[in-house]
């Protein structure tokens, strides 16, 4: 494991067991072994390592899938992740750095994917620009679930 990757698992197996309020670089660090410098040579504070490492499982999942049902298969990933590290996701989402979790997984989805749902009848699963949609769609339903809006659903 590289000293990015150890920075990233070590704040997620803490924010498993604490409260984002309660992580700090020292504690980081004493979880580690790393020193404060080598995190700093890595990023610019602990918050950007997570958000590396949701990049990392975001993208490394869906980001370079070519069809629809490899995409749909990376996204499953996606919420297998976000499964597995619910309680580091609740420990952020209960925090004080809501809002920056929410930037995070914002930041990996279109601004303003518009309505999908109609778009998608008839599509060939294969397709692009279907994929392009869908990607679209499922991500907005991540940011939503985590700001606790209302999920919309649609047969396609």
């Amino acid at each position: 494991m590289n000293t990015k990757e150890i920075i990233k698992e070590t704040i997620l197996d803490l924010l498993d067991e604490h409260s984002a309020d309660e992580i700090t670089v020292k504690l980081i660090c004493m979880e580690s072994g790393l020193s404060k410098q080598t995190l700093y040579n890595h990023y610019h504070n602990w918050m950007d390592a997570l958000a590396d490492a949701f990049e990392g499982e975001f993208y490394g999942s869906v980001g370079d899938c070519d069809t629809y049902i490899d995409w749909v298969q990376g996204f499953y990933r996606v919420l297998n992740f976000l499964h597995t590290r619910k309680k580091a996701f609740l420990h952020i989402y209960n925090s004080s750095r809501r809002e920056e979790l929410i930037e995070i997984i914002d930041d990996h989805g279109p601004d303003h994917p518009g309505d999908h749902c109609s778009s998608l009848a008839g599509r060939d699963a294969n397709d692009e620009q279907t994929v392009t949609t869908e990607k679209g769609w499922q991500y907005s339903g991540i940011v939503n679930w985590s700001k606790g809006t209302e999920k919309r659903f649609c047969a396609v």
